[in-house]
């Protein structure tokens, strides 16, 4: 990632959801080497997205949610339930994920979360590269603005798509 940033709220979202998987990052920096890893698991409906920070002088930080369509609806879930419903378009050649609420699932049942305790809505954007950085390429940009804390997170790099067998060691 070219660029990690968080607020001091953002640091303190980061601490706080560790009990539910460590979604977000509580570290921050420039030119952070990443890595991540989409995969299906057999059984579980949706894409599992495991994204690895690695921080010089730190342990690897990884991040894991599923992304899925569930009764017609996008998500984005993480540990113990909690998740963020999302609107997902085209704008001008690159494709959107636009959080609309966060929610706790408990059995059936969507409880929506106030978005004060939220980190705030989330904004991803895919950009293709492929005419001026290569095929392959795209710059992945995510920002949370919260409506009182403001930008809670900020983060955009460029990625290259390389598509491996399974089991095949990441180069």
């Amino acid at each position: 990632m070219e660029q990690i940033q968080r607020s001091k709220a953002g640091w303190l979202f980061a601490i706080l959801t560790k009990i539910i998987g460590n979604p977000l990052s509580p570290y921050q920096g420039k030119n952070i080497p990443m890595r991540v890893e989409l995969t299906t698991q057999p059984g579980q409906r949706g894409v599992f997205w495991k994204r690895t920070y690695f921080f010089n002088g730190r342990k690897p930080f990884s991040v894991t949610s599923v992304k899925k369509d569930e009764n017609g609806r996008m998500m984005e879930c993480v540990g113990g339930g909690f998740g963020m419903f999302l609107d997902v378009f085209a704008l001008n050649g690159e494709l959107h994920f636009k959080s609309t609420r966060y929610f706790w699932k408990l059995g059936h049942y969507y409880l929506p979360l106030p978005h004060w305790l939220t980190p705030g809505q989330t904004h991803v954007i895919h950009q293709d590269l492929a005419k001026t950085h290569g095929h392959g390429k795209f710059r992945f940009t995510i920002t949370m603005n919260h409506p009182f804390l403001k930008t809670t997170f900020y983060q955009t790099g460029v990625f290259e798509e390389i598509n491996q067998l399974p089991n095949s060691p990441v180069k």
